[in-house]
């Protein structure tokens, strides 16, 4: 986890000094937190303890679901962590109204929220019914079941921002090109931790036709080229998969408590079924690898090469 993250702050910051991005204070700040040793040492051994508090729920699952969950607990801690930083020292630019993520209320009319059972979707709702109803609706009902103090972190992670981190723990490794794509969160009370709540978010792709290999993600599997018979000519564009069949389900349950707010990620789960002729692609060819040989080309330095591990049974995660 840990390694890819330094790999991609000193991409980005190549990226910056060549002119190819654009940079901010925030930006730089998230960077600084991974190339420098001492905070990048920091924010493992926070891994590691949230690790062992849950290593009998993790032992369960798949190693690829184990990575997610750590991937997917560090960012959101991370996300926690910058509100008690200045102004000048945080790494997210979140802003938030009433204690409410400005994101979260900006996405509130586009995704579907199940609150402690109650199904908020403005797509469904009356034509009747004004945005400004639909809000006050909603927000109401999360401040029935979300405790004061929790809102600010319950609400960002109820938000593009929360499946945005989610996103980066997965391990797909194609961009797909139309179809639609369904957003649901779902929030209820924890029954068996007082004050805390769970969220669970889910993200379903599905009915697109065709899809794009991330060749970067891919090349230790030799990218597309091992495809045969389900490549046809298509190398060096799109690929064409069964628009009804195929589908990329990504889903993350989370649990807050505290006034502090804090996260413990509980599951995690990805789904990459695409199919082609009738035949399920294999994951090979669909799915970045979880130990991957990262080469950092870099004109201060030769190039880098190391090992990229996820975690294991023994949880070695970095």
């Amino acid at each position: 986890v840990f390694n890819r993250l330094r790999v991609a702050a000193l991409e980005e910051s190549e990226a910056v000094k060549n002119g190819l991005l654009r940079d901010s204070r925030a930006r730089k700040n998230r960077r600084e937190t991974y190339i420098n040793a001492a905070s990048r040492a920091k924010w493992k051994t926070r891994a590691m303890r949230y690790l062992q508090k849950h290593r009998d729920r993790l032992r369960h699952l798949t190693p690829e679901r184990r990575f997610g969950a750590l991937y997917l607990q560090h960012l959101l801690e991370l996300d926690v962590a910058d509100r008690s930083l200045s102004e000048g020292a945080r790494r997210f630019e979140d802003s938030y109204t009433d204690s409410f993520s400005d994101q979260f209320l900006l996405d509130a009319t586009r995704a579907r929220y199940v609150i402690r059972d109650e199904v908020f979707h403005f797509a469904e709702v009356a034509a009747s019914t004004s945005s400004e109803d639909f809000m006050h609706r909603m927000k109401a009902a999360v401040q029935e079941v979300v405790p004061e103090e929790l809102l600010p972190y319950v609400t960002l992670s109820m938000s593009q921002s929360g499946v945005a981190a989610m996103e980066r723990g997965c391990l797909c490794a194609i961009v797909v090109s139309g179809g639609a794509q369904d957003v649901a969160y779902n929030l209820r009370p924890d029954e068996e931790t007082e004050g805390a709540v769970l969220v669970t978010m889910q993200v379903h792709r599905h009915g697109f036709g065709q899809y794009l290999p991330d060749a970067n993600k891919l090349v230790s599997n030799g990218g597309t080229a091992g495809l045969g018979d389900l490549d046809s000519d298509e190398e060096s564009g799109p690929i064409n998969c069964s628009r009804g069949h195929s589908r990329i389900f990504q889903e993350a349950t989370l649990r807050w408590s505290g006034a502090a707010g804090t996260l413990e990620v509980l599951d995690f789960n990805e789904v990459i079924d695409i199919r082609r002729k009738g035949r399920a692609i294999p994951l090979e060819f669909v799915s970045e690898p979880l130990t991957r040989k990262i080469v950092l080309q870099s004109q201060q330095r030769p190039s880098v090469v190391e090992e990229d591990s996820a975690s294991t049974v023994s949880f070695t995660c970095w």
